[in-house]
């Protein structure tokens, strides 16, 4: 959903498209001074200022409705692979070792307030999930450059159109071309248009990179030692207990608690629990990937409304500053 700033900025360039925007004497109504517009440069320079801020607005909103659906196909369809692969990656971690191990980290964490089950989940199920999660980063980081980029475009586009209306107060909205204008950075090509009060601040970036892997990953993990826990209750519970014990007398090796657990939960029982535990994890990943998928999304959906946010706001500032200056030399 379009957010309450993002609406307020849309509906302010919809009302320079139909009013012209300009202040003071600029604004003439088309119904009742219809004639004397016809005779007044003002009005030309008005409906051309008008034109450019709808086109500009008509850009970003082009630019947002395409990052937007690309970023949806994106999740669509690298979600569909994760969710394929939550068997796999749910088969790596229940092997007969690796709940053994596991049973023995969750007794040992529990006791010492270690992390080293998450550990060891994340480094199980990265090797099934990783590439798909890597493609699902890449793609929609180079959405979002794209986006980037196009919005870019866009106010350069505008702030060129009102410079030439601005600096000649003729019928066309151009300066033509302007050799090396794009190699610039947007503030420099501002400035390079007489805009010197006007600058674009610092985007806040959008890391891709923890919305896809850190964010996912915690929920993957959370999930997969959650459903542990709960399957093997009995064993991680007795297992406590004796490493409690042990961590009394001082440091205790990994490969003591495994022994403990494989000695408190005979490896018979393990294999009983083991495919109730596969049958249960892959679920919780999938579970995982559909809450992580709708939360990354949102996100990311917002912060590209923040952009054009940012880009309607200065927008807005050139077109000011384009009316003050021309204010100034016709009165």
């Amino acid at each position: 959903m379009i957010s309450g700033h993002l609406i307020r900025s849309i509906a302010t360039a919809f009302a320079v498209c139909s009013t012209a925007a300009l202040p003071g004497s600029l604004l003439v109504s088309s119904s009742t001074h219809r004639s004397e517009a016809a005779r007044n440069p003002a009005t030309d320079v008005t409906e051309l200022v008008a034109r450019s801020v709808c086109a500009a607005s008509a850009r970003n909103e082009a630019a947002l409705a395409d990052c937007t659906s690309a970023i949806r196909e994106i999740l669509d369809r690298e979600f569909a692979k994760l969710h394929e692969a939550a068997g796999p990656a749910a088969k790596s971690v229940a092997t007969f070792r690796t709940c053994l191990r596991l049973i023995a980290l969750l007794a040992s964490d529990k006791v010492r307030g270690r992390s080293d089950a998450n550990n060891l989940v994340r480094r199980r199920i990265n090797d099934w999930l990783d590439p798909d999660i890597d493609n699902c980063h890449r793609q929609i980081q180079d959405a979002i450059d794209t986006f980037d980029r196009e919005l870019a475009a866009s106010t350069l586009t505008l702030a060129t159109e009102l410079a030439g209306i601005g600096a000649t107060a003729a019928t066309s909205p151009t300066l033509g071309h302007q050799p090396g204008l794009g190699r610039l950075s947007l503030n420099e090509a501002l400035v390079f248009l007489g805009f010197e009060s006007v600058t674009l601040p610092p985007a806040i970036a959008i890391d891709v990179y923890d919305l896809i892997h850190n964010r996912l990953m915690r929920w993957l993990i959370n999930n997969t030692t959650n459903t542990a826990k709960w399957i093997f209750a009995r064993p991680i519970a007795a297992a406590t207990a004796e490493a409690a014990c042990v961590v009394i007398d001082g440091p205790m090796p990994i490969g003591d608690v495994i022994g403990l657990a494989g000695a408190l939960w005979t490896a018979r029982d393990v294999y009983r629990l083991r495919p109730r535990f596969k049958q249960k994890l892959v679920t919780a990943i999938r579970e995982g990937l559909s809450q992580s998928r709708i939360e990354i999304k949102k996100d990311a959906l917002n912060a590209l409304q923040d952009r054009v946010v940012s880009h309607a706001a200065i927008q807005a500032r050139i077109h000011d500053e384009t009316v003050r200056s021309f204010l100034k030399r016709t009165h």
